[in-house]
Formats: C-alpha cells, sequence, structure tokens
C-alpha cells in the first residue's frame, strides 16, 4: 500500500499543477519519475532492513 501511495501522490499533485497552469503532460511526467523514484528508493531501503 506505502509502494502505491509513494507512487501515486507526486503523480496526482503533478496532474493537478498540470490542469492549474494547462502544461499537460509535464508536471505529471515529472510527477511521475519522482514517485517511481521514491518507490525505487522505499523498496531498497526496505530490503536493506531484512537483512
Amino acid at each position: 500500500m506505502q509502494f502505491v501511495l509513494v507512487m501515486l501522490l507526486p503523480m496526482g499533485g503533478g496532474y493537478g499543477l498540470d490542469v492549474w497552469l494547462d502544461t499537460l503532460p509535464w508536471f505529471t511526467l515529472g510527477g511521475f519519475g519522482l514517485g517511481a523514484t521514491a518507490a525505487m528508493w522505499s523498496l531498497i531501503r526496505e530490503s536493506g532492513r531484512m537483512k
């Protein structure tokens, strides 16, 4: 669940900015990149704790 939220929240924020500023799809793509990076960081951090 945390993985999904970490991915979707920045993307949703980017979409909101795109709609507000009429710049679709740039902030959405940026939010997706930020969310994907944060999700991967979270997975790496959690896998380190499992050892």
